[in-house]
């Protein structure tokens, strides 16, 4: 198989993919949900968001155990086995390769690896492990599209069912090219309008009038586009080669926000302890769920990049426990930063962007710093979420079993990630209603629909082809009654977000 599609790249510690995830998880979401909390009720939001949190977390385990599945069931077919008996004996080996249908139980497992030249045996303690990247992509083609073959595949929900009749693969694509194409294109525009709005003065505007100058000959618009250009000059090299290589720009991004947070952490318990608190949200507000609904989607949105994020970790075997250590952070964060939001601000002072808030701040630094905040949290997951694309279109348009030209491989793909969504930042600043159908459809489908149908079906592939061999990456949520729970969870999900659209005409 061509190593383009599957090719891991330099590895890196535990530490380093839990900085990833963090990054990835924790973008716009943040700077959106104070408002959306205080509309919906401290309780009632806190209630959800945590809710809202175990379920995302539900499914990306999902993700996981179905990478290690789509692992083993890749590699089935290239393992040799050594015999008991001849074990210790060098040389004496069973050269029987186990078919699509063999179980992989018994004997010692290896596969036969060229390195420099030489032909060395690489043991493998378990078929599970996860050695290449797999993309949901290719899981979608190896899981999907197998028909019902059994009654039981009928407890399944109706939209999960599809997915085996013929749509599985087309379902999947949609969702994951409308998302990420559309989160691409998001990322450019907010990062360009941030440093818009500083390089213009216009930190207290609420929006950009591409007409009005901005330095010297340029108007606001040209300095529009030029932050675009020049945002993907910086960034979109990355694209080109794997997440690996921004590890350190995943470090410094995650040194940034974080010390923007402190400072907006800092400032509202400042205003809560000396009593110039004016927030008095109410307890619940059922009108602001749909809305609530839309945002958390964002706020929680990990699974489609995890391939490319967990496969280079050097020690998986606790990496369940990376994942829940991550959403614990991301969930505390999110309650603390929305909860000393709300009781600081009134409702009605809250901005869209939580960042906004502080712009009148007397500290002149922090008002500037805190402006340039979206900067930092796009800046280091426009390469993963380019990446992520780029490695989903060679799921779908190349062929496992050709070697392609480097430029097709090297240049193209990268470019067919790049070129859309730059195009449109600069066409238009105006991306609302691409942003409501990201999130809320195309999100539904990436982050509850597609992991809890790839692992139903990944399990029934195992089962048939591996027999009872152990998944050490298995979900700990394994019953099946998780799988119609999610999809009952994605179906209110869209039901509420298109309640918001047409009360709100949007």
């Amino acid at each position: 198989m061509p190593s383009s599609l599957t090719e891991v790249g330099s590895s890196y510690p535990a530490y380093v993919g839990f900085i990833y995830v963090f990054n990835l998880v924790v973008g716009v979401g943040a700077l959106t949900m104070p408002k959306a909390f205080a509309h919906t009720g401290w309780l009632l939001a806190t209630i959800m968001l945590v809710l809202l949190a175990i379920i995302s977390y539900i499914t990306t385990t999902f993700i996981v155990e179905s990478m290690a599945i789509a692992n083993a069931l890749d590699k089935t077919g290239q393992f040799q086995v050594e015999s008991e008996s001849n074990s210790d004996q060098e040389g004496e080996t069973d050269k029987s390769i186990n078919t699509e249908r063999t179980p992989v139980l018994q004997t010692r497992k290896y596969l036969e690896i060229e390195i420099n030249g030489e032909i060395k045996r690489e043991y493998i303690s378990n078929v599970f492990e996860i050695k290449e990247r797999v993309e949901l992509g290719k899981m979608a083609g190896m899981f999907y599209n197998k028909g019902i073959s059994s009654l039981q595949d009928m407890r399944l929900l109706p939209i999960s069912v599809l997915l085996q009749v013929g749509f599985g693969n087309n379902f999947f694509y949609l969702c994951i090219c409308i998302y990420l194409y559309g989160d691409l294109a998001i990322y450019a525009v907010a990062v360009a309008k941030s440093l818009t709005k500083v390089a213009c003065n216009d930190l207290n505007g609420t929006g950009l009038n591409t007409s009005l100058p901005c330095w010297g000959n340029f108007t606001v618009g040209g300095a529009y586009r030029i932050f675009v250009a020049a945002f993907t000059i910086c960034l979109g090299p990355f694209v080109f080669f794997n997440v690996q290589k921004t590890k350190y720009l995943q470090v410094t991004t995650s040194i940034l926000r974080w010390l923007a947070f402190a400072m907006m952490l800092s400032i509202t318990f400042i205003f809560l302890g000396s009593g110039k608190a004016r927030g008095h949200p109410p307890v619940a507000n059922f009108a602001g769920i749909p809305t609530f609904f839309g945002i958390c989607i964002y706020s929680f949105m990990c699974q489609h990049s995890l391939p490319s994020m967990i496969t280079p970790i050097r020690e998986k075997k606790h990496v369940m426990y990376i994942l829940l250590g991550d959403y614990v952070t991301v969930l505390a964060f999110y309650a603390l930063l929305s909860h000393t939001a709300i009781f600081t601000f009134p409702i009605h002072s809250l901005e869209d962007l939580y960042t906004l808030n502080f712009t009148h701040y007397h500290v002149k630094f922090i008002s500037f710093f805190l402006s340039l905040f979206p900067v930092f949290t796009l800046s280091s997951n426009f390469p993963i979420i380019g990446v992520t694309l780029r490695n989903n279109l060679k799921s779908l348009l190349l062929k496992e079993d050709k070697i392609y030209p480097f430029w097709i491989d090297r240049i193209v793909f990268p470019l067919l990630a790049l070129i859309p969504p730059v195009t449109l930042a600069l066409i238009t600043k105006n991306l609302e209603f691409l942003a409501g159908i990201t999130g809320s459809y195309a999100g539904v489908g990436v982050q509850y629909v597609i992991p809890s149908t790839l692992v139903y079906y990944g399990r029934k592939e195992a089962r048939d082809k591996l027999g009872n061999e152990v998944n050490i990456y298995s979900s700990p949520f394994k019953h099946w009654l998780w799988i119609p729970v999610i999809n009952i969870w994605a179906i209110a999900c869209v039901v509420f977000v298109t309640i918001n659209h047409i009360i709100t005409k949007k």
